[in-house]
């Protein structure tokens, strides 16, 4: 209850809200998508989203891992560049530009994987409830 009268647990849940939302329209709609902008294999861009979606959420966890040990910074600072990747990747969709599918597939891939490696370390982070994990 402590933690609802905070802002920084308003900005994660919004984060959290905004972002996994996001990410996981386009991975519901990505074969009609695909198939709105004339690609023929569809199942490319579902098989390719899984794939990036694997290499982010090891890649993000290991990311904020290095920003916060070597370099000292929040695991928010983590979480911020994986929804600027995911806003990046929005756009590429929203251009359709020729090409885009597939940046956009890497882009919103990685980032939406990565913010769900990064939330539950940046929520301990904030909240400082690593001494309650003994209770677990």
């Amino acid at each position: 209850m402590q933690a609802l009268i905070k802002a920084d647990f308003w900005i994660l849940f919004f984060s959290l809200l905004l972002g996994s939302g996001s990410g996981l329209t386009v991975i519901d709609n990505l074969g009609q998508m695909s198939q709105s902008l004339g690609y023929e294999e569809t199942h490319i861009s579902v098989s390719m989203i899984s794939i990036w979606n694997f290499l982010g959420r090891i890649g993000g966890g290991y990311f904020s891992e290095i920003i916060f040990k070597d370099y000292v910074y929040p695991r928010t600072i983590a979480l911020g560049i994986a929804q600027v990747l995911m806003a990046i990747g929005h756009f590429n969709f929203a251009m359709a530009w020729p090409g885009t599918m597939y940046i956009g597939t890497l882009l919103v891939g990685v980032g939406y994987s990565a913010h769900w490696a990064i939330v539950p370390a940046a929520a301990f982070e904030l909240f400082r409830v690593a001494r309650n994990l003994l209770y677990f």
